[in-house]
């Protein structure tokens, strides 16, 4: 649950799909099938004021897992972690290219604003 005063954003940026190898196969864009709450502030980033965005990069795998995440900035005062178990939440319909499920990395952008 985000507290009121703090929420998140969550915005789906771009797709990247790797597989059969054959650059006339269009690729499908995976879609978000199920994902826990978006993260909410620690009270330590409420304290300090965290606010801005964090860009996530999200590997996911043939079955829609992901399978490994990194953000480019840290956020600190317990936000990293929290996105971090965010990000293992969230569960994809897979890519698919030449009509086969394939691994694919996504960025995604997290936007944190404190409210007066």
């Amino acid at each position: 649950m985000i507290p009121p005063g703090a929420f998140a954003t969550l915005l789906v940026l771009v797709a990247q799909a790797t597989g059969c190898g054959e650059s006339m196969c269009s690729v499908s864009r995976p879609e978000v099938v199920d994902r826990g709450d978006l993260p909410s502030y620690t009270v330590e980033a409420r304290r300090a004021g965290v606010h801005g965005s964090q860009l996530l990069t999200l590997q996911i795998d043939e079955r829609g897992n992901v399978v490994g995440a990194s953000f480019d900035r840290l956020l600190g005062h317990g936000m990293d972690e929290r996105v971090l178990t965010f990000a293992r939440t969230i569960h994809f319909t897979p890519a698919t290219r030449c009509d086969r499920p394939v691994s694919s990395t996504w960025k995604i952008r997290l936007n944190f604003e404190v409210e007066p």
